[in-house]
């Protein structure tokens, strides 16, 4: 019997994620790398490109990446930036922005998440988390609210609440 070692192709799906010093960045590749599997992806890798405990409170850019196999739907590229200053951050594909002026261009969008945050007494990263999941073509937001609200019960559960209306308000706030 012979052993077939042929590669089998997969299309992979990426979000990439970069915030000023500890903004969140790792927090939300996470988050998504849960919520992606709930949604039947497999995360092929997590990585952050900078040392947390030295990047916490500078002025040093905070980088992560999740890659998903995607065998069954079209691949994409996201690319989320928390501040406008980071969007030459942005690679391929759709680059989502934590912006308070509306940004619609070409593949460029824009999402108050700041401004969201602040209503609700919550990190921005959460209104980012469902901007970014409704990009993804997350269509199930109660999927991607109940991957969040397992996350924050454990994490934070005084968060939970407004939490879900943050990532409720992201994931509406894109057309």
């Amino acid at each position: 019997m012979a052993l077939d070692t042929r590669l089998v192709e997969q299309a992979t799906s990426e979000f990439h994620v970069a915030a000023p010093g500890g903004q969140g960045a790792r927090a939300l590749a996470c988050m998504l790398a849960d919520v992606g599997q709930m949604h039947g992806l497999s995360a092929l890798s997590k990585r952050s490109g900078t040392d947390p405990q030295k990047v916490r409170g500078s002025h040093q850019t905070e980088t992560a990446t999740v890659r998903f196999s995607n065998t069954d739907g079209q691949p994409f590229r996201v690319t989320a930036v928390m501040h406008p200053e980071l969007m030459d951050k942005a690679g391929d594909g759709l680059l989502l922005v934590n912006c308070r002026q509306p940004i619609e261009t070409g593949t460029v969008r824009s999402i108050d998440a700041a401004g969201i945050a602040q209503a609700l007494g919550v990190p921005a990263y959460l209104p980012m988390l469902g901007a970014l999941a409704k990009s993804a073509g997350w269509a199930d937001l109660n999927r991607v609210k109940t991957a969040v609200k397992m996350i924050l019960e454990d994490l934070a559960p005084y968060w939970v609440e407004p939490g879900l209306a943050a990532v409720e308000a992201g994931y509406c706030s894109l057309a």
